[in-house]
């Protein structure tokens, strides 16, 4: 039996203001599979909740994680990470092992199975976890004395000759495994009040399906080698009880839906909403999704709100046609400019909150197809459309590293245009010049060049930017820097104008 401290990195160091803050699926979700593996004792650490204010550095808090964690003098140390996350495990996993060389550390989560070998020797953890962990963590915390470990889905660095070792990938859970694993353990959890201390509704997260039946756009991390992400879900009736379980149990009343492409198939999602309709009362829990253009009929929309479907996030990318060829979206013929407005407004009309999300800074990326985006947003925000604008930035290990390395060059997103999508103001204050440790595998340091001259291309972000941060149904949290002609952006002004951008982005939502 082996005791075991799962770790969820910090990712906020500010309170949490984000309507859709909630418990931390990954921690509940894993904690009940290794209960039900009898892994022995289990503690689950949220360091998000640890650290509610910018006001100390670095080191501060590292001394706080280590401190904690070392309270429970676990055997095993599991830390789940993304991108943003990434400096902080790393400087917690070097430091933890030189006060605690015996003690053995995992690191999973997107960033590690994006760039195994990066993770192993920038963090010096023990082993990474690539792809899905069900399997393969529990194996390998059984297995944590031996020498070497062959188990599929696991990277480590062969002692004593420094050389990584990859596994082959893990088998990806079947839909009926992914019926069986067991509700996750919110329970463990710190109280729902910490999560949600201004929240109107309370929140909680459901993981329907994973993967992705495209699984061909380049900047997706479905796109990855390190892991198969084809699309499964688990079934309806599945579902439906686990959202029964957290309004009975927890009183939910808003579910956000993890997955990357929710109701991909058709006949899954009448079948879902049917049985919404008829587990649910008018109004008793609400919800919201990811889904492609071309995963969402039409027809259904006025059902799909009488389930609950509140708000419904899309990746459109670009107005241009000929971009979504380069990004690998691999849409269905029928979906147009015209078709997307159509969609959009019948959300609209349904009730249904739409957010369509775009990217700037494609690899041949013409000032023609900005206009064409530019064109788009325009409209889409008159119709009622919320808005998300980011640059394309290029994660390791996705097809878009691999096949653009040549175009890829280093970049401070946040400080030449203000973006601070992986890393936001408050990380940055946190880390100081200890990011510059870490900037050659972030996101945030580094763009794909466009074929359009940086001057211009500044112009033309400043300019999509203002278009929307100026009407009210979708208010921006800050212009760009480029715009106000200013070198990035201070975190107590971006803090001080996130108030207002979050309360109406609030009452739009709830």
């Amino acid at each position: 039996m082996v005791d075991v401290a799962l770790v969820y990195p910090p990712y906020h160091f500010m309170p949490l203001i984000w309507p859709y803050s909630r418990p931390t699926l990954v921690l509940a979700h894993l904690y009940a599979v290794l209960e039900d593996a009898e892994i022995g004792r289990i503690e689950a650490i949220d360091l998000d909740l640890e650290f509610d204010h910018c006001r100390k550095n670095v080191d501060h808090f590292l001394e706080e994680a280590i401190e904690r964690v070392e309270r429970l003098r676990p055997e095993v140390v599991c830390l789940s990470c993304k991108a943003a996350q990434f400096p902080f495990s790393a400087l917690f996993s070097r430091n933890y092992k030189l006060m605690h060389p015996d003690i053995k550390i995992i690191m999973g989560g997107w960033m590690p199975t994006l760039a195994p070998e990066t993770v192993l020797r920038l963090s010096g953890c023990d082993a990474v976890i690539r792809g899905e962990g069900e399997r393969s963590l529990p194996e390998l915390i059984k297995k944590i004395d031996e020498r070497t470990w062959s188990i599929e889905g696991v990277s480590y660095i062969q002692s004593g000759e420094g050389r990584a070792v990859h596994n082959p990938n893990s088998k990806p859970l079947s839909r009926e495994e992914l019926d069986r694993l067991p509700l996750p353990r919110y329970d463990v959890l710190p109280p729902l009040r910490r999560y949600q201390p201004h929240a109107r509704k309370r929140c909680f997260s459901v993981e329907a399906s994973r993967g992705c039946p495209n699984h061909q756009c380049i900047f997706c991390w479905n796109s990855t080698k390190n892991c198969d992400t084809s699309w499964r879900a688990r079934s309806p009736r599945r579902v439906v009880r686990e959202v029964r379980h957290l309004v009975d149990e927890y009183e939910a009343q808003l579910i956000p839906f993890t997955d990357d492409n929710f109701g991909a198939d058709p006949s899954w999602l009448r079948e879902f909403a049917s049985l919404m309709k008829a587990e649910f009362s008018p109004g008793e829990v609400e919800y919201a999704v990811s889904t492609r253009l071309d995963a969402i009929d039409p027809g259904m929309l006025k059902d799909l709100h009488r389930s609950g479907l509140r708000t419904a996030f899309h990746g459109v990318e670009s107005g241009s046609p000929r971009c979504w060829k380069i990004l690998g979206k691999n849409l269905d013929p029928k979906i147009t400019r015209q078709y997307i407005l159509d969609l959009v407004r019948k959300e609209v009309e349904n009730g249904i909150v739409p957010i369509c999300s775009f990217i700037a800074g494609f690899p041949n990326e013409t000032e023609e197809d900005l206009e064409e985006t530019l064109s788009l947003c325009r409209e889409l925000v008159d119709i009622g459309s919320l808005f998300s604008l980011q640059i394309l930035a290029p994660n390791e290990g996705t097809a878009l590293f691999q096949n653009y390395r040549d175009l890829i060059e280093p970049c401070d997103l946040y400080r030449e245009f203000g973006e601070s999508e992986n890393l936001s103001p408050e990380l940055r204050t946190v880390f100081g010049k200890r990011l510059d440790e870490f900037s050659a595998f972030l996101p945030d340091y580094r763009w794909v060049k466009p074929s359009i001259p940086l001057d211009r291309f500044k112009e033309k972000f400043a300019i999509m930017v203002d278009t929307v941060s100026h009407i009210p149904i979708a208010p921006r949290l800050r212009k760009p820097a480029i715009s106000r002609g200013a070198q990035g952006v201070e975190a107590k002004e971006a803090g001080n104008q996130s108030g207002s951008f979050f309360k109406r982005l609030l009452k739009r939502l709830t």
